[in-house]
């Protein structure tokens, strides 16, 4: 029997969920030496990551935990540490996660190496939700432009993104979904339709444009609807909070929501709304898809390259508050009816099952692996 390659894989907090579902599946193929690179505050629990562990024989969980801020020099040593840990290891191949994001990174991106490297780009481009773009992009370059494979999500970003790096070698395909654990409620039957908003609230969420138009639907009569705003927040008060004419319509949860209530918090929920101004992907996009919670969402590339309209959900005009309005009275609609929206949620469960399947998607990372691998 061959032996298997080896693969250092390479996880920061931000995209664990990402890789927690998926890292297990693959160790029927390769053994995989895991590192995680945790900040001071985490959302998740080494415990986990050590339960995980002890599940499989060939899996090895390396922390990596933060014992300081982001701007702080020192954390340049925490970077060179996944280097040392590569060196160490001598893996086959590197699959990384990291976003270019600090001036702290550039030793690990150019110590990384270069031909067995695969490191994920979940944007294509600087966006104007990311800002500071000179900075972000001289840190991408040095990194994207010395590695030689890139996995990416999204064919739209895949375009934005060749634009800059034609030399790149891309392997894309749909990122997986984001499982919570099993939810121990179930839809609310009250007599209300429940749309929910759900993560990190800022400028490019639009979550302003949202509350407009549910206060707008409301003034024309609507009232069996209620929208939760669930997710952490920095200038609620001072943004959001005057956009609010009804407050009996909001049901508002404004704070840092842990990993262990998502399940119950998109299982209760009738529709799933995403009114953002500019995406490249979406993470919560995928945690609607796993517990089958229909979307609303604008018509940007980064949601219509994985959106059937009526299938998955709706969509409407970006920052058309007026389309959106259009979207939430059809929602409320569909929901009184039980019959159409259980075809809704149907159809949403087909597609899920047709397009992001663990079996098809751990295909396509074996694939890729074994590509770049036979290739060095």
């Amino acid at each position: 029997m061959n032996k298997k390659k080896k693969i250092c894989w390479i996880t920061p907090d931000c995209f664990a969920d990402c890789d927690i579902p998926y890292v297990p599946l693959l160790l029927e193929f390769f053994d995989i030496h895991w590192v995680i690179h945790l900040p001071i505050s985490s959302r998740y629990q080494e415990e986990g990551f050590r339960k995980i562990e002890r599940e499989h024989n060939n899996l090895r969980v390396e922390i990596i935990r933060s014992k300081t801020r982001e701007r702080n020099p020192l954390k340049i040593f925490e970077y060179l540490m996944v280097n040392r840990i590569i060196w160490r290891e001598k893996p086959d191949l590197v699959y990384s996660n990291m976003i270019a994001s600090s001036p702290w990174q550039i030793p690990m991106f150019l110590l990384l190496p270069k031909n067995k490297t695969i490191n994920t780009a979940h944007q294509g481009r600087v966006h104007e939700g990311m800002g500071h773009y000179k900075y972000y992009n001289f840190l991408r370059d040095i990194l994207y432009k010395r590695i030689k494979s890139v996995n990416m999500f999204s064919k739209s970003q895949v375009a934005y993104f060749r634009e800059r790096y034609p030399k790149s070698k891309i392997y894309q395909f749909p990122l997986g979904l984001k499982d919570f654990g099993e939810a121990t409620k179930s839809k609310q039957e009250d007599g209300y339709v429940h749309f929910l908003s759900f993560g990190s609230i800022n400028y490019v969420k639009h979550i302003d444009l949202l509350i407009d138009a549910a206060c707008n639907i409301y003034e024309q009569g609507y009232k069996n609807f209620k929208v939760k705003i669930a997710g952490m927040c920095s200038d609620w008060n001072s943004t959001y909070v005057p956009h609010i004419k009804y407050p009996e319509i909001f049901e508002n949860d404004i704070r840092m929501i842990d990993n262990n209530e998502i399940a119950n918090i998109f299982k209760e929920a009738d529709f799933f709304i995403q009114p953002y101004r500019v995406i490249s992907q979406s993470g919560p996009f995928k945690i609607a898809m796993n517990y089958n919670t229909p979307l609303i969402t604008s018509d940007l590339p980064g949601f219509t390259d994985e959106m059937e309209d009526g299938i998955t959900g709706f969509i409407f005009k970006t920052n058309d508050v007026k389309s959106l309005e259009q979207v939430l009275i059809k929602a409320i609609d569909i929901k009184n009816s039980k019959k159409e929206y259980c075809a809704l949620t149907n159809r949403m469960k087909g597609y899920v099952e047709k397009v992001y399947s663990k079996d098809a998607l751990v295909r396509k990372y074996t694939n890729m692996f074994n590509d770049v691998i036979d290739k060095i």
